[in-house]
């Protein structure tokens, strides 16, 4: 549940509310997304339910589980600040870093479709978004970035690093096809 912004109080709703799931899903032999997913668990968080009733609002909510989130959230409040996990700062990047890594992505997708390549296996989006914060500073991509080497760093790196330059343009060609776009050089 890394990730998740949240207040120290909210996060301990949170990672009760998550080990319960678990709990749960492990018990019933099932993806734990399919007990309750991540958004609902930190709304429930948020929203700090005091009784069943207030959880009637949420919807993908099943009754049957109301009275043990219930009984887990009253749980989570009687924990004492110490027991609350800790504030993790997160990295605030610029607007135009999650809009350029959007684009990226898309590149990405076509790039790996034409290499008949999973996406999931070439990079992660964070991956890109670190390519992108990288561009925009001038620092070398970390050695931990899967761009950062091997065949990544040879064949996908430097066609994701023309488009951030600029160097190539893409456009939607041809909407009726599986790879719609034509990533083309400028100039």
């Amino acid at each position: 549940m890394a990730g998740w912004a949240t207040g120290p109080p909210e996060a301990g709703r949170v990672r009760a509310l998550h080990q319960w799931r678990e709990a749960k899903a492990d018990r019933q032999n099932r993806p734990a997304r399919t007990v309750v997913r991540d958004d609902l668990l930190v709304e429930i968080a948020r929203r700090n339910p005091k009784e069943e009733r207030d959880l009637d609002v949420m919807r993908g909510l099943q009754k049957k589980e109301f009275p043990e989130i219930i009984r887990v959230v009253r749980e989570a409040r009687a924990l004492p600040p110490e027991q609350w996990p800790a504030s993790v700062p997160r990295e605030m990047d610029p607007p135009q870093v999650a809009l350029v890594a959007g684009l990226l992505n898309a590149v990405l997708g076509d790039f790996c479709a034409r290499m008949q390549l999973a996406p999931g296996l070439v990079c992660t989006t964070a991956d890109v978004r670190q390519l992108v914060r990288c561009e925009m500073t001038g620092d070398p991509l970390p050695p931990g970035n899967a761009l950062a080497a091997g065949w990544r760093a040879d064949a996908v790196q430097p066609e994701l690093r023309a488009v951030l330059r600029g160097e190539r343009a893409i456009r939607v060609a041809a909407l009726d096809r599986e790879m719609p776009f034509m990533v083309e050089s400028v100039g």
